[in-house]
């Protein structure tokens, strides 16, 4: 996030223009902006709140702190087909069959692995993901994805002699 306001522009990221010096009696507005993705948690030090604006009074040196969060989103796997499989993300969180949805920060890449088990056959990816390779999602919403496996008929050949 960035605060700014009355000569002060502190982003998160970069970390600069973050002081200034102002003359006894000047009242400093500073206002909290969120990069996308992001939460504003709230205030600490000379303002202590979770309003956006943080207002001081300059009697002495101040000092003041703005919190944000990164937002965390699900990503939820489901199984389907006549088949049986799982599949495992990385990084680690979901393990399906047992564990099919997990919280990832925002912006974060997760890629997912689909394994048919014996006699079965992984047939493709559904919702977010398409085609029967790794899935890779950017976690910037909530996202579902399908995983459908097949069972492998096999077939032995009656043979009369």
């Amino acid at each position: 996030g960035t605060v700014s306001g009355d000569g002060i522009n502190c982003t998160s990221s970069a970390g600069v223009d973050c002081t200034e010096t102002y003359p006894a009696g000047t009242i400093v507005t500073l206002t909290a902006s969120t990069d996308p993705g992001s939460t504003f948690t709230g205030w600490s030090g000379a303002c202590n709140h979770t309003d956006a604006v943080c207002t001081v009074a300059m009697v002495a040196a101040r000092s003041v702190t703005a919190t944000f969060k990164l937002n965390q989103y699900p990503l939820s796997v489901s199984l389907a087909g006549t088949g049986g499989g799982s599949v495992s993300s990385t990084p680690p969180g979901i393990n399906c069959g047992v564990d099919c949805t997990e919280n990832y920060d925002y912006g974060s890449l997760v890629s997912l692995t689909a394994v048919a088990d014996s006699g079965s056959t992984f047939s493709g990816w559904g919702g977010a993901c398409t085609g029967t390779g790794d899935c890779e999602v950017t976690m910037t919403e909530a996202l579902s994805v399908t995983a459908t496996f097949a069972r492998l008929d096999l077939y032995i050949p009656l043979i009369f002699r």
